[in-house]
C-alpha cells in the first residue's frame, strides 16, 4: 500500500529517477531517449519545481522506495500540473489518482487547471480528464537542423534583439504582461530561473516597444516563444537560430501548439520532422497560443 506524503529536498534525485524510468517504459518501441543530463546538471530544475510547488509537490513510496511523484505549480491564477509519474509495475493500483487528488489541494483559489499529456498514454488523458481536465491544445514535437534558420530569410521590419541577462530583472514586469496575452498566464518565477541557469534569451523590440521573447537552451532547444504578432515569430526564430549557431549547435528541437500554423508550416517546409504529439489539457484555454512556442511539456 502506497504512503503520500509532500516531497522535501532529499526526494528530488529519486523523483528524477521515477520520472525518468517511467518515461523510458512509455516510450518503449520508439526511438530511445537522448542521454539525459547528469543530475549536477539537473538539480537545479528539480530544486526550482519544488521551491515554486510551495507544497504542490507530492510523492508516494512503499517501504523507503519511492514509486510515484506528482507536481503543480501556482502561476497567476493557474494551477499547472508539472509532473504525474509512477513507476510502471506500480500503475492500475489508484497511486496516479492518490497523488493527483492531494496536488489538487493545491489549486484552491485558481480559476483554471492545466496539465501536458502525452497524447497516446491514454490511462493519463482519461484520469485528468474524469478530474475536469480536457483537450484544449495540441502539442507538436519537431526537430531538425539548426542550418534551415539560415534560409528563412525572414523580413524583420524593424525588429531589434537584445539580449536577456542578469541586468535585465527590470524588464521580467513586462514580459508577464506579454506572457498572460499570449501564454494566458504571467510567470516571473520561471524567467528569472532560465536567465539563472544560463539560458540565451532575447528580448525583441520595435520602436523601443517589447514585441517578443524568445529563449534557447543549453541543450540546444528552442523555448519559450512568445511574440505580439505572428509575422514576427519567423525573424526571431532565424535570430535564434544564429544562437545556437554560435554555441556550435547542429540540431534543435521546439514544442509548437497545433493552433501555431506559422511555425508548423514554415519549419516543415525547412526540413524539420515531427517527434511527438502531445496534448494541453485544462478546465479552460486561456491565451492566443498562435503566437507562441512551449519551453517544456512539464512547463509549457
Amino acid at each position: 500500500m502506497a504512503r503520500f506524503r509532500q516531497a522535501m529536498i532529499d526526494d528530488l534525485e529519486p523523483a528524477r529517477e521515477v520520472f525518468t524510468r517511467t518515461l523510458e517504459d512509455a516510450r518503449r518501441g520508439s526511438p530511445r531517449l537522448s542521454p539525459g543530463m547528469r543530475w549536477s546538471e539537473d538539480k537545479a530544475w528539480w530544486e526550482h519545481l519544488l521551491r515554486s510547488s510551495k507544497g504542490g509537490f507530492w510523492v508516494a513510496e512503499e517501504g523507503s522506495t519511492l514509486v510515484g511523484i506528482a507536481c503543480a505549480l501556482i502561476r497567476d491564477a493557474e494551477w499547472l500540473l508539472t509532473h504525474l509519474y509512477v513507476l510502471p509495475e506500480h500503475q492500475g493500483h489508484g497511486v496516479g489518482r492518490g497523488l493527483l487528488e492531494r496536488a489538487l489541494r493545491n489549486a484552491r483559489g485558481a480559476d483554471r487547471h492545466a496539465a501536458c499529456a502525452d497524447g497516446g498514454h491514454f490511462a493519463s488523458t482519461s484520469l485528468l480528464m474524469r478530474h475536469g481536465l480536457y483537450p484544449a491544445r495540441d502539442v507538436i514535437g519537431l526537430q531538425g537542423p539548426v542550418s534551415a534558420f539560415e534560409r528563412l530569410r525572414a523580413n524583420a521590419d524593424g525588429l531589434l534583439a537584445e539580449p536577456l541577462g542578469a541586468h535585465s530583472t527590470s524588464l521580467i514586469g513586462h514580459i508577464d504582461v506579454l506572457d498572460r496575452q499570449v501564454r494566458g498566464t504571467g510567470r516571473s518565477d520561471d524567467h528569472k530561473f532560465w536567465i539563472e541557469i544560463g539560458m540565451r534569451g532575447l528580448v525583441f523590440r520595435r520602436h523601443g516597444q517589447i514585441v517578443g521573447y524568445a529563449y534557447c537552451s543549453p541543450w540546444g532547444g528552442i523555448g519559450p516563444v512568445a511574440a505580439h504578432h505572428d509575422s514576427d515569430l519567423p525573424a526571431m526564430l532565424e535570430r535564434c537560430g544564429h544562437v545556437l549557431a554560435e554555441q556550435g549547435v547542429t540540431e534543435t528541437s521546439l514544442l509548437v501548439p497545433g493552433i501555431n500554423q506559422t511555425v508548423l508550416s514554415l519549419l516543415l517546409l525547412h526540413g524539420f520532422r515531427q517527434t511527438s504529439l502531445g496534448l494541453y489539457l485544462a478546465t479552460r484555454p486561456a491565451g492566443d497560443w498562435s503566437h507562441y512556442v512551449l519551453f517544456h511539456s512539464a512547463l509549457p
